[in-house]
């Protein structure tokens, strides 16, 4: 099965990487720009849930660490993933470049492996050429 997905997905590869170039979103414009010298730091925890959702009766307080990095961050909030469980590397993958999991047909069990190693837009090229 193993050599199956990977002859369907080298098929179509070229294909994909074409299109989503096309489609991604420029990551500047989707994180927003900090100020000049201050770091960019992006902070996915899937073990991660704000109690506080669950119940009205549970304290405004109980996070106010988190309060906090919500209040000084450029931007935050949930962030809708394409699975769950093990796989946080799709996740991953989704939010630092923008591209849709269907768009990367069978690459998408395993973007890294093969799909990115051309460089395409994403966040992590952004910081790379900002230096």
């Amino acid at each position: 099965m193993q050599l199956v997905y990977g002859v369907n997905a080298r098929a179509e590869r070229q294909q994909r990487r074409a299109a989503a170039a096309r489609l991604a979103p420029a990551p500047a414009t989707v994180a927003g720009r900090p100020p000049s010298g201050l770091p960019v730091v992006a902070v996915q925890c899937e073990s991660f849930f704000d109690a506080r959702r669950l119940h009205t009766c549970i304290s405004d307080d109980l996070l106010p660490a988190f309060d906090h990095c919500c209040r000084s961050g450029v931007q935050y909030g949930r962030l809708a993933v394409p699975c769950w469980g093990a796989n946080t590397t799709r996740a991953e993958f989704v939010a630092l470049t923008g591209v849709e999991q269907a768009a990367l047909g069978f690459d998408r069990f395993n973007s890294y492996h093969a799909f990115a190693r051309n460089p395409l837009p994403s966040l992590a090229w952004c910081l790379r050429r900002a230096g």
